[in-house]
């Protein structure tokens, strides 16, 4: 089901309970609890759960939630408590009485990045609800704990065209909450309080999931639609069965996940589009360089690696606008984002004796500088795969070597060898483990623990073949193998195979595969879904 989904909770209410004693703390909880249920009902809010000062609510209007929980906010004032509330909107699983899924858990955690009388909502939310009237205060990027990429988070200060009310100074709140005072007992009646557990019911929330009609999220033609060239394929995270497929009429290229939305390279049109995940919808398509070829998130950007340009661009997701595009001296066929760096790097070529060596130079994100290149061999023909884990850049190269990524553009250090050639890297934020790609008939995924630097048994997957025609550089190590964690599974594409394996991330143990109707050119996880990119040529 797809929900508008809200939590809220009283700002140092632990602190409240132990000066006002467990009488007028009941009643101030008990005023509280009344004042957020009528605005609930006001805006056709549906009550989920209630624990404490907090409550847990979801809507089937993106707006209705927005203005209840700024409702609840500045009328709580009038008590001389301030609460702090986060929006998220997404698909969700009913699971017996309770919703659950990752939608849930960013709504929790963006309520938790709220402060006193803050109502913040996620970028995917804000942008459902353009014309409304409201006012937002942007709050820049966000890691949200155990969610995967950077959110941009956003306060409401308007509701309708009016500027939300300001917090009276302490002294007036103190004041207020002075006032509150418990009923009074007869002495006859004060025997002692049974508090009460109030029955949850949770109705089924539905709402239209809106499908792209008549095709495709690229430009509009006139005229007989032409054939689609590439689908952007939904696989649902829990069931691991594909929900649907968006068709393109562009050729795909790899794709990101970020700010509540699907970022696909459009090799051919040198751009990139930028899908709406809930809506599956294009919310904006953005030039670039030429040929881009990589794609990354990270420090607040969406980064795109331009072969043909020598270039890296910089796109700021809350204006979709280009905000640099950086010279490296060099053709990049891959780009990482870290916390300190952005890196890139070329294909391997051979100067005088060999090995081939690669270009690789990093990128500082507050000058938009690039670094001298520095050399890394590769495989002739092939760039390194780049990614980033702890923050810290890391390198995997078709000679099985992974290297340590100098922030500012150093020498790389070699960390370890591996015995085969790989070919991708993805860094899962919730166990802290680093995965590698090796592409081979069959291929398989090879974990990596960074504290001990050692690799663990490789576990198969299908096959990503590593045979270039005769003449052309390139084999082992060259054909990427792209990895994600999605729900409890790990996820990884077979590019021969048109196929993505399902691997569940406790057991280690491969259990089914997706079927495709193309090659899959990239994958990524967000909003309880499994995104993958696929070339239909």
């Amino acid at each position: 089901m797809l929900a508008t989904l809200l939590f809220t909770d009283i700002v140092g209410s632990s602190d409240l309970a132990d000066q006002l004693g467990d009488r007028r703390w009941r009643e101030v909880l008990a005023r509280h609890h009344a004042l957020v249920r009528r605005q609930l009902k006001r805006f056709n809010g549906r009550e989920l759960d209630t624990a404490g000062d907090g409550f847990f609510a979801a809507f089937t209007k993106p707006a209705e939630g927005i203005r209840c929980a700024a409702a609840i906010s500045d009328s709580l004032l009038e008590l001389g408590i301030q609460v702090r509330a986060g929006l998220h909107v997404g698909e969700a699983e009913i699971f017996g009485s309770k919703l659950s899924g990752l939608t849930v858990h960013i709504a929790a955690r963006t309520m938790g990045a709220a402060g006193p009388g803050d109502v913040l909502v996620t970028g995917v939310l804000r942008d459902l609800v353009p014309g409304s009237g409201f006012g937002f205060l942007d709050r820049g990027p966000h890691g949200l704990k155990g969610i995967p990429g950077e959110w941009r988070l956003f306060a409401v200060v308007a509701v309708d065209g009016h500027p939300r009310a300001a917090a009276p100074d302490r002294e007036q709140m103190q004041e207020r909450l002075a006032a509150i005072e418990p009923p009074r007992i007869p002495r006859r009646a004060r025997l002692p309080l049974v508090a009460g557990v109030a029955a949850l019911v949770i109705a089924a929330i539905v709402l239209l999931i809106v499908v792209i009609p008549g095709g495709s999220p690229s430009t509009a033609h006139s005229g007989s639609a032409a054939p689609a060239k590439g689908q952007l394929v939904v696989i649902d995270q829990i069931s691991r069965e594909r929900t649907f497929s968006v068709p393109l009429d562009f050729t795909p290229g790899p794709i990101a996940f970020n700010e509540g939305s699907v970022w696909i390279l459009d090799r051919g049109g040198n751009g990139v589009v930028r899908v709406n995940a809930v809506t599956r919808r294009v919310q904006a398509r953005i030039r670039v360089g030429k040929e881009p070829v990589a794609i990354a998130v990270g420090g607040g950007s969406v980064w795109v690696a331009n072969e043909f340009d020598s270039s890296v661009t910089r796109i700021d997701p809350g204006t979709d606008r280009v905000t640099a595009t950086i010279d490296l001296g060099f053709q990049p066929l891959t780009v990482a984002a870290g916390d300190q760096a952005v890196w890139a790097a070329a294909g391997a070529t051979v100067s005088g004796n060999p090995p081939a060596l690669s270009d690789l130079a990093a990128i500082d994100p507050r000058t938009n500088r690039a670094s001298e290149p520095t050399k890394l061999r590769s495989g002739l023909g092939c760039a390194p795969f780049l990614g980033a884990a702890s923050g810290e850049g890391l390198a995997a190269t078709a000679y099985g070597e992974v290297w340590k990524l100098d922030p500012h553009g150093a020498e790389p250090t070699r960390l370890l060898g591996a015995p085969r050639a790989l070919a991708g890297i993805f860094s899962d934020q919730e166990t802290g483990t680093v995965w590698f790609g090796n592409d081979g008939y069959p291929g398989n995924i090879v974990p990596l623990d960074l504290a001990t630097r050692r690799l663990g048994t490789p576990i198969p997957v299908g096959t990503t073949g590593n045979q270039l025609a005769p003449g052309e550089p390139g084999g082992p190590g060259c054909n990427p193998v792209w990895i994600a964690r999605g729900g409890d599974y790990l996820w990884v594409t077979n590019s021969d195979d048109r196929s993505i394996t399902v691997i569940p991330a406790v057991s280690l143990s491969a259990v089914g595969t997706v079927p495709l109707d193309g090659r899959p050119v990239g994958l990524a996880s967000g909003v309880d879904q499994v995104w993958v990119a696929v070339d239909l040529g």
